[in-house]
């Protein structure tokens, strides 16, 4: 299995078997999403995608798989929704996500040197986005239990007391994706439009099966597919 260049399994892999509903090319202008006081383009959500697909393409050829880009889009645009609501809270709660974070961004952008500076930054922020979120969510529930006099929280009681706090403030604040995206946020976690299925971003791609479209994404064309 060739290698992805992000240094763990490809973020693309678990949505090479998703196709979804209509196989137009989707790039669109305007806004892909309000996430509280910041606005996400969709120039954002395309750049991002491409320069996604480019860094995974080869080691998706190499696995035989193809993804429908409009896949990869509804993928960059969750991310970057995780990134963009990551960043609010770790504002609104003042705290600072772990060293580990600023770590791999600077891994990742060091693979970047062929995009701009403007597809750079919002590819580094797609493929940070769950750590950057796992962080935030382990550093702000910590910080809450001890106000509520909790001492020495276990690893999974902070990442629970962080959920919550996600949860909330996603209750608290516009968080409103393009229709065409097919995705809510409730709780704090995405949901495939007109279904009751809500699972984290990690499982969005089993989530978006019932969304599938009939037709092989190898079928597609080159400018529509990843891979």
């Amino acid at each position: 299995m060739s290698p992805s260049r992000f240094g763990r399994p490809a973020i693309l892999a678990a949505a090479a078997a998703v196709l979804l509903s209509g196989c137009a090319d989707t790039t669109f202008g305007g806004v892909a999403a309000q996430v509280g006081d910041e606005q996400i383009s969709m120039s954002q959500v395309d750049g991002a995608a491409d320069a996604l697909c480019q860094a995974e393409e080869q080691t998706l050829r190499d696995n035989g798989q193809v993804v429908p880009m409009r896949q990869v889009r509804r993928l960059v645009a969750s991310l970057l929704v995780d990134a963009a609501t990551a960043r609010q809270v770790a504002e609104e709660y003042d705290v600072t996500p772990g060293p580990e974070v600023e770590s791999e961004a600077a891994r990742v952008e060091s693979t970047t040197q062929d995009l701009t500076d403007e597809q750079r930054q919002d590819f580094v922020d797609a493929a940070t986005a769950q750590l950057l979120k796992q962080s935030v969510a382990s550093v702000a529930g910590e910080a809450a239990l001890a106000e509520e006099g909790v001492t020495d929280p276990t690893p999974e009681e902070a990442a629970a007391r962080g959920a919550e706090i996600f949860a909330a403030w996603s209750a608290e604040h516009d968080v409103d994706l393009d229709p065409r995206f097919g995705l809510a946020v409730t709780d704090g976690q995405f949901q495939i439009a007109d279904t009751d299925l809500s699972v984290p971003v990690s499982d969005l791609a089993t989530a978006a099966a019932d969304d599938a479209d009939t037709e092989h994404p190898k079928s597609l064309p080159e400018s529509q597919r990843c891979g």
